[in-house]
């Protein structure tokens, strides 16, 4: 059996599968949105975990406890916009700052006027935007000082959670 994992953006959706593709079982749980004041949003890295663990159970549920453990692979996909600050340990150091959040404006455009255009072109991003994890990162280090310090790596939510 297979076990596909979609960590979305409203919320992460689970299936199980036997080997010719037919679903036996499916679940989704929704992911908590934070809006802290106009154009601020935030997620809890530690819900959307609980919401992809809510969904695989349902579906290990719905697909019977004999096909759930027959489970031998895993496929994991994610939004990327939404990086996840850790630790050395590998801990959230804050929320994360997604695509619906808007305060990272003047970053953008510190590297827009700082940046090669190749890089900009280049960087793997359909546009320059405030849910780029540089802007993200470039504002946690100008507003908050304290939490950039502990951050040890910036990954993507699926990898975190994976």
């Amino acid at each position: 059996m297979l076990l596909g994992v979609d960590v979305g953006t409203q919320g992460s959706k689970a299936g199980i599968y036997d080997p010719h593709g037919a679903l036996l079982g499916s679940g989704y749980a929704e992911h908590a949105f934070v809006n802290i004041r106009p154009g601020w949003v935030e997620m809890d890295p530690l819900q959307i975990l609980d919401a992809v663990i809510n969904a695989i159970t349902q579906a290990t549920r719905e697909a019977g406890s004999s096909a759930a453990a027959s489970v031998e692979a895993m496929a994991l996909s994610g939004i990327l916009c939404g990086p996840v600050f850790i630790d050395d340990g590998g801990r959230p150091v804050r929320p994360l700052i997604p695509f619906l959040d808007t305060r990272c404006a003047a970053e953008v455009e510190a590297i827009r006027s700082g940046c090669p255009p190749r890089w900009v072109e280049e960087c793997g991003n359909a546009s320059l935007d405030t849910y780029m994890a540089p802007a993200v990162l470039h504002w946690v280090c100008n507003h908050e000082p304290e939490v950039y310090a502990r951050i040890a790596k910036v990954v993507s939510l699926a990898p975190w959670v994976a």
